[in-house]
């Protein structure tokens, strides 16, 4: 990974880190962050995933920050069915 897009991704790892950090363990555990391209920049967990999306073509703009991390920890989604049988998971 070169030029824009390695900044994007390395300052959305750093990110990650201090939202991790930041965010009160509730009996959540993260195992895995996952940083992926997208659309827009975001943060959500499933099970114990944390998946950051970054979109470099916005600059340093288009990675979400500590805060929007810290809050995608604090309201974690469901990958398994709730009770009417509707999937939470990323959005799509």
């Amino acid at each position: 990974m070169q030029g824009p897009a390695s900044g994007v991704v390395a300052d959305a790892a750093a990110r990650a880190a201090e939202g991790l950090a930041a965010a009160p363990p509730q009996g959540m555990i993260v195992r895995r962050v996952v940083i992926r391209y997208g659309a827009q920049p975001g943060a959500y967990v499933v099970n114990e995933s944390l998946t950051v999306t970054v979109a470099p073509q916005m600059g340093y703009a288009g990675r979400p920050s500590a805060a929007a991390i810290e809050q995608a920890l604090r309201a974690p989604r469901r990958a398994t069915p709730n009770t009417n049988g509707a999937i939470e998971g990323p959005p799509q």
